[in-house]
């Protein structure tokens, strides 16, 4: 990395340190995040919101994160203007999830609309090109319960012609039974970390002698 590249990953730093101090519903776990970053060369992030543990992914020093969500919000700029600076290879998507094929990534971040109709259908899609991590946010705050649709996503779903069924006539509740239920499925991932403080956060890892989907 080059010299102005280590500059630019300094103010990198400092955003991410300012997003830690920060009182919001995740500044808490940013630390995780980052360690759990640290050595993933590729990382997706699924939901992006205002823009705050994209930081966190950012400050590990990727290679190249890709970020979707459904809803634009004008903080990606800095981002992404941060992530260039540093020789990071960064992609906002504007775009569904569950419409969307990811690259083949280490780290895959869930922090969608938290619901176990949505959570199990990532996992399912998205999983088999995940190599190291699935890291899930507000496991506690929606571990037992779905989340009621703000009426933004509701909005922006109407608008892009989602099949909405699978969220109004699912019986199971919460992300945790979601979880459980693809570890069922799925005996090549484990449950390896819970952490309960600012709405949770849940960490799978895959077992290492399991190639990815290709």
């Amino acid at each position: 990395m080059s010299g102005e590249n280590r500059r630019s990953l300094k103010k990198i730093q400092t955003v991410y340190e300012k997003k830690c101090r920060t009182v919001s519903d995740i500044n808490r776990l940013l630390p995780a995040l980052k360690d759990y970053s640290e050595g993933c060369g590729h990382i997706t992030e699924l939901g992006v919101r205002e823009v705050t543990s994209t930081w966190a992914f950012l400050a590990a020093g990727p290679d190249r994160l890709v970020c979707y969500d459904i809803i634009y919000h004008p903080n990606i700029e800095e981002a992404k203007q941060a992530a260039s600076e540093a020789g990071i290879d960064f992609e906002f998507r504007k775009a569904d999830v569950l419409d969307s094929a990811i690259e083949e990534t280490d780290l895959l971040f869930c922090d969608t609309f938290h619901h176990y109709y949505q959570l199990l259908s990532e996992l399912r899609l998205h999983s088999g090109r995940v190599g190291k991590y699935i890291i899930m946010h507000d496991t506690t705050t929606y571990g037992r319960k779905n989340e009621v649709l703000a009426e933004d996503c509701v909005e922006t779903f109407r608008k892009m012609g989602k099949d909405m069924t699978g969220y109004e006539t699912q019986e199971k509740s919460g992300l945790m039974r979601a979880i459980r239920d693809f570890l069922r499925e799925n005996r090549h991932w484990k449950k390896e970390k819970r952490i309960f403080k600012n709405n949770g956060l849940t960490v799978l890892s895959r077992s290492r002698n399991i190639p990815r989907c290709r």
